[in-house]
């Protein structure tokens, strides 16, 4: 349980990392 409480959040501020990284761009070719 530990162990799944622990990735979770490393996961999820990978996956944030990866959707600012995406929408950056996008949001430059938009404006």
């Amino acid at each position: 349980m530990r162990r799944v409480q622990i990735s979770s959040p490393k996961k999820l501020y990978k996956l944030r990392n990866a959707v600012a990284g995406l929408t950056s761009p996008a949001l430059r070719a938009g404006k």
